[in-house]
């Protein structure tokens, strides 16, 4: 009896020619030039880069006044931003409206590096070294790590052994794990800072909840979209079954 092969939507057949190109957000499939890992570290990665624009906003509207320890709050003083301890940051700039622009300057490289460029070779190392900058000029604290992730997360994909049953069940998830994960970071900010803001809502307790939910989700989706993008490149000797049977 033939055994037909289960094909991942939007994946290369095994053995035959190169993928056909998708749009970057890629989220109808994957392909080995577009896979899972790809659209999780541009979708995430545009989010990074674009608090850490907030960051500079902040420190831009503080007007052009002296940094004077190395550690500051983007947000000083406003209400909104009390739950987050008016957002710190740290900067090795003289100034805030210089640290500001810079981190504008920065951010925004950060959004175009991860919506056009990041899945070029080395573009994960490049996105990297885009946030340590983001870190040192006043980004804030959380974009930068969260870049950081990201980037290392695109070394190596598709490489190591053939999946096994366990992974190609956790592959079928990674759509999923990535929504989870952009809503738990769009809770952290602008979320609770909404929350503050409308209905006087300052619960440190609760933004440590989000925190540790959303970088659980990141982790989540990085893992399946990984184990994805390795069950596309090394299809199993039987059936790899992603999705159900109709």
């Amino acid at each position: 009896m033939q055994r037909t092969e289960h094909q991942v939507p939007g994946a290369v057949p095994h053995g035959t020619g190169a993928a056909r190109s998708r749009p970057w957000l890629g989220l109808a499939g994957a392909t080995r030039e577009a896979g899972a890992t790809g659209v999780v570290v541009s979708v995430l990665g545009v989010l990074a880069g674009l608090v850490g624009i907030e960051h500079g906003i902040g420190e831009i509207l503080q007007g052009d006044v002296p940094v004077e320890t190395v550690v500051l709050e983007s947000w000083p003083g406003v209400a909104a931003f009390q739950p987050l301890d008016g957002e710190p940051a740290l900067s090795l700039l003289p100034t805030m409206q210089v640290a500001g622009w810079a981190s504008v300057a920065v951010g925004t490289a950060v959004v175009l590096w991860s919506a056009l460029y990041v899945r070029r070779p080395r573009g994960g190392l490049v996105l990297v070294g885009l946030s340590a900058l983001l870190f040192l000029v006043g980004g804030g604290f959380g974009p930068p790590l969260l870049g950081t992730v990201l980037g290392l997360a695109t070394l190596g994909v598709g490489r190591g052994r053939a999946p096994g049953r366990l992974t190609a069940r956790l592959a079928r998830h990674w759509r999923g794990a990535l929504a989870t994960a952009v809503v738990g970071y769009l809770a952290l900010m602008p979320g609770t800072v909404l929350l503050q803001a409308l209905a006087g809502v300052d619960d440190a307790s609760l933004v440590a909840a989000i925190t540790v939910a959303a970088f659980a989700a990141l982790g989540l989706a990085i893992v399946s979209a990984r184990a994805h993008d390795r069950l596309v490149a090394s299809p199993p000797a039987g059936p790899a079954r992603l999705w159900p049977r109709r």
